[in-house]
């Protein structure tokens, strides 16, 4: 089953709705999408999240600034893809059941577990940021003025790191259930679908590689 451009298939009310809601979608995730890549943009961001323990306090303290600007615009960005996710997934089920119909029965339960699981996801990655933007700046600022690393800090940060963890797996199967719904639909064509479980597919693996704080 593939889907089909807006204009090919879907008519009246409920497609005008649909596109609307995807017009919506649309404007927030490229929003939040540009807010991710203008973090990573950042020179040292890269270099503190794949550094150890010793190494990522010492960058914080040095690149303090840059690292709550970089934290709060990775938060700027989930705040702005979770809604436009959601709303993706409206206008997807509503495109999806309407086109499919008796044969696509579960397409609102797969778009409402897709929605779920994004939210999911975003709120444990939204935690591991709480604990990058507040503990970790605190502990880099107590090295920088002469003090040393809490003999607790590695384990909390494991811990936190731990959210990240979980929640890439889940917005990596997110993905997919999206893409899924968006093949049986017929507001986005097929590439679109395939887009998304080919992302989520990917993703997971690749995000929890930086997730991982080594011990040096």
């Amino acid at each position: 089953m593939s889907g089909q451009p807006a204009g090919g298939i879907c008519r009246g009310p409920d497609a005008a709705v649909a596109r609307a809601r995807l017009a919506i979608a649309g404007g927030l995730l490229v929003a939040g999408g540009a807010c991710a890549v203008a973090a990573l943009s950042l020179p040292p961001l890269w270099s503190i999240v794949t550094a150890g323990v010793t190494e990522e306090v010492r960058l914080i303290g040095q690149h303090r600034g840059v690292w709550q600007l970089g934290i709060w615009t990775w938060a700027v960005s989930a705040g702005l893809t979770m809604p436009g996710m959601l709303t993706l997934a409206s206008a997807v089920s509503g495109s999806a059941t309407g086109a499919m119909r008796g044969r696509l029965a579960p397409a609102s339960a797969v778009s409402a577990a897709a929605a779920g699981l994004f939210v999911a996801g975003s709120v444990l990655w939204l935690s591991n940021l709480a604990f990058r933007g507040s503990v970790a700046v605190s502990v880099a600022d107590m090295v920088r003025g002469g003090g040393v690393i809490p003999d607790w800090f590695q384990p909390v940060q494991q811990w936190a790191s731990a959210f990240w963890q979980a929640g890439a797996p889940l917005l990596g199967l997110s993905l997919i259930f999206y893409g899924l719904v968006i093949l049986g639909g017929t507001i986005l064509p097929s590439w679109a679908g395939w887009l998304a479980i080919a992302a989520g597919g990917s993703s997971s693996p690749f995000s929890c590689r930086w997730a991982v704080p080594r011990r040096s």
